[in-house]
């Protein structure tokens, strides 16, 4: 479950990044009013604080911050937010909503009219949400007053659910609560420790209940859930070539002699790894460039995450074309697959497995690092 969740996170991550980074590059020629709100971030005294920035007519909200954060304004656009404190939503936003932070809450003024996606600790939900809703915690409080138009996909330890769904609510928790007000007008999936007492008027849908039980220590179920998560890796980086394949990116095409020049992939990684991160966080401390600085920091953590497929991907097309120049394709499919398997099947080896991982992550990264930055013949345009 956790590798699934994991692989979900990154693939909305993947989407947020490319959203935002094209939100960016709209705006670049746009006329800036004066005083628009726009980017939270730190104040220098360590207290909270909401400051001015750039902004278009449809614009975007980046808070950034160890403190916290009250967005009270409109936003005309989707909000972006990694805090360190309490996050606090109090007005309408038009788009999406993204929050990464201790404490989360949603008051009974807010509306939001897209999805809202959410990793914390507490989650409190009293407004209106048009979307789905997306959330992770230690724990969830749907309260009384609130209304999701679509689905509710929760993971957390311990939720309380006291809304209306107007759709199905999907829920895993160690223990959960539904109170008799509560309203879901699809179905209920749901898994806990304990069945949960629902009054008949509660689901209007089916309810399908998962039991969680203790984990027993069974060898058989542990070999059984290694076999998985190989294999789940394996799919995953055969949807990845894929998807590079399909927009025909410069990581297959360009790269596959690697060979003759690891050492310099090699260094490209090593410096990536170090340079990316020291970037971000210069750029997050300067209140005009701090968005991207936000939105290097969430690329350097999506590249950490694909280096060791990409590396797995660019070895199998150099194999493939080597041993099958009419059919690269489907034997570049067949490499991805085998060397995936192998590759999880080596680090369970101890101390090995952890060196051929380490090098391999630094390989992927300097492959994807490379690529990113300009060749020497636009550099000469």
């Amino acid at each position: 479950m956790k590798k699934v969740l994991s692989r979900l996170l990154i693939i909305t991550l993947m989407f947020f990044i490319v959203f935002s980074l094209s939100n960016i590059s709209r705006a670049e020629d746009t006329i800036v009013p004066e005083g628009s709100k726009n980017v939270a971030t730190d104040s220098q005294n360590g207290e909270e604080e909401n400051l001015t920035s750039h902004s278009s007519k449809n614009y975007n909200y980046f808070g950034v911050g160890k403190t916290n954060i009250n967005i009270t304004e409109q936003v005309e656009g989707d909000v972006f937010v990694v805090s360190g404190g309490t996050v606090t939503i109090d007005a309408y936003v038009s788009g999406n909503v993204f929050v990464c932070a201790p404490n989360v809450v949603i008051t009974n003024n807010t509306q939001i009219d897209a999805s809202l996606f959410v990793l914390s600790q507490t989650m409190i939900l009293q407004g209106q949400v048009e979307g789905n809703v997306f959330s992770m915690n230690e724990q969830f409080n749907l309260e009384n007053a609130s209304y999701i138009k679509y689905s509710l996909f929760l993971f957390s330890q311990k939720a309380k659910i006291d809304g209306f769904i107007n759709s199905d609510a999907n829920i895993s928790s160690e223990k959960l609560e539904v109170s008799n007000s509560t309203q879901i007008d699809g179905d209920l999936n749901y898994s806990a420790k304990e069945k949960v007492n629902l009054s008949e008027s509660t689901v209007a849908g089916n309810v399908h209940f998962l039991e969680k039980t203790e984990k027993e220590n069974n060898p058989t179920k542990s070999i059984i859930s290694k076999g998985l998560s190989i294999f789940s890796y394996a799919i995953f980086v055969v949807i990845l070539f894929l998807l590079l394949n399909w927009i025909k990116s410069k990581i297959i095409y360009e790269h596959t002699e690697f060979k003759n020049s690891i050492g310099k992939y090699i260094l490209f990684g090593l410096l990536g790894i170090f340079i990316v991160p020291i970037a971000s966080l210069i750029l997050l401390l300067i209140s005009l460039t701090s968005k991207l600085g936000f939105l290097l920091l969430l690329l350097y953590i999506l590249m950490l995450y694909v280096s060791s497929p990409v590396f797995i991907i660019c070895l199998s097309n150099l194999i493939a074309k080597k041993n099958n120049e009419d059919n690269t394709f489907s034997m570049s499919v067949l490499f991805v697959i085998l060397l995936s398997l192998a590759y999880q099947i080596i680090k369970l080896i101890p101390v090995i497995g952890t060196l051929v991982s380490l090098a391999i992550h630094v390989l992927g990264f300097g492959l994807i690092f490379k690529t990113l930055l300009p060749s020497k013949e636009k550099v000469a345009e």
